[in-house]
């Protein structure tokens, strides 16, 4: 079945609505932005919620690759959306999930970013570092407490001016005391690398 035609002739079908808040319309990219569809009024059109459904359904059947696991997410998304009122059968709800399983699957093996989508993701986590309330949620400590960032296993040789000896004492006491094996030289390899 070639369900890009019928997702087609579904959204051509589609009556001309306009969304009034609380009548439980919900407005559909027609091309989702995940998929590089634009968020402009020719690329929108007014559904209702059991419509909305059945058109991410069809875009999940007809998409492959990536787009198959984004639009598998967009599945998984309005199944567990409070605000939506949807119903779902259970063989409905275990093809979602199967979906998504899959599209795991797919999105693990196979993203591997370009070096100018390293770049762009490593320039927006910089910018958000540089913000000094973000940051602060990770820089501010308690009395006596260490930030994590500084931290490797519970010591820090930023707030310990002890001797390696010292600390490999204190690591091999706290771990005796959660009863976690042990070796000298691992630890002596942990301690060289902070």
């Amino acid at each position: 079945m070639d369900y890009n035609k019928l997702y087609q002739r579904f959204i051509e079908s589609r009556p001309a609505r306009k969304k009034v808040s609380g009548d439980g319309l919900e407005t559909h990219h027609i091309l989702p932005r995940s998929l590089g569809g634009l968020d402009t009024a020719d690329n929108r059109v007014v559904l209702t919620a059991r419509e909305h459904f059945i058109a991410h359904r069809l875009l999940h059947k007809f998409a492959t690759g990536m787009d198959k696991s984004r639009m598998a997410f967009a599945l998984k998304r309005m199944a567990h959306d409070p605000r939506r009122n949807y119903r779902f059968t259970s063989r409905q709800y275990e093809q979602v999930k199967i979906a998504v399983r899959e599209a795991y699957k797919i999105y693990r093996s196979r993203r591997v970013y370009t070096a100018e989508e390293k770049m762009q993701r490593s320039q927006r986590a910089l910018a958000m570092w540089r913000d000094p309330t973000y940051r602060s949620k990770f820089t501010k400590t308690q009395p006596g407490e260490t930030p994590w960032s500084r931290c490797r296993l519970g010591l820090s040789k930023y707030t310990h001016n002890r001797t390696p000896q010292q600390r490999i004492q204190d690591l091999v006491a706290k771990w005796d005391s959660k009863g976690i094996p042990h070796n000298q030289t691992y630890i002596r390899s942990i301690l060289r690398k902070q």
